[in-house]
């Protein structure tokens, strides 16, 4: 969530989240004491009200954190990944698990996409999954690297989990296997000429590759 900086006078988001709000909604929040800030706590939160008074209070879930973990569970996992404090509240990886667990019941292969992919939880999830139930998913991750955190803690953190790695309590950790190829987007001039065609190609090679499973 936004916190307001009141040196700067904006709103900004903690290093390594994404806001749940826009900077317009938290500003009408905060004029109407509808954002609360309590002693022990590291940043603001949304008040929230009884369903009877304001609708969209989130409902009580049936999967329970004993099951499919907490944040804080997420948290030290990936720090003991890449051996430091990373991201703030990851989704665990046994929740995503999960997840993908039910969404390709019965099925060997598949793709899944990320276009918000944070720490690279659903990736991480889809390699656990595959070295357990022998099956073959395959996972598409997308970020804009805000904050660096395609270059300095997704992509580590797969390549880690493939490869294999030694914690923060230097013992090594197996690898689960599978690949791993890091693009990054770019753009090349509409003008139909000999010169952009070329590149167009020369860009273009390695993804229709992935598209062609070759």
């Amino acid at each position: 969530e936004f916190y307001f900086d009141k040196w700067n006078l904006t709103w900004r988001a903690p290093t390594g989240s994404y806001p749940r709000y826009s900077q317009d909604t938290l500003k009408k929040m905060y004029d109407v004491g509808d954002i609360v800030y309590k002693k022990g706590w590291k940043e603001p939160r949304a008040k929230r009200y009884l369903a009877n008074v304001q609708k969209g209070v989130p409902p009580n879930t049936f999967w329970d954190g004993k099951d499919v973990g907490f944040n804080f569970h997420a948290t030290s996992e990936l720090a003991d990944i890449l051996t430091r404090d990373a991201f703030l509240s990851p989704k665990p990886v046994s929740l995503m698990e999960k997840i993908q667990e039910i969404g390709f019941f019965g099925k060997e292969k598949g793709i899944i996409l990320d276009f918000m992919a944070g720490s690279g939880t659903t990736g991480h999830a889809t390699l656990k999954l595959n070295n357990s139930k022998n099956t073959n998913i395959q996972f598409i991750l997308c970020t804009n690297n805000e904050n660096q955190i395609c270059a300095e803690v997704c992509y580590p953190r797969i390549k880690n989990v493939i490869k294999g790695y030694t914690n923060s309590d230097n013992k090594k950790i197996e690898g689960l296997g599978g690949n791993l190829r890091y693009f990054k987007t770019d753009f090349v001039d509409g003008e139909s000429t000999d010169k952009n065609k070329k590149k167009l190609v020369e860009q273009c090679t390695e993804m229709l590759c992935l598209r062609e499973d070759c």
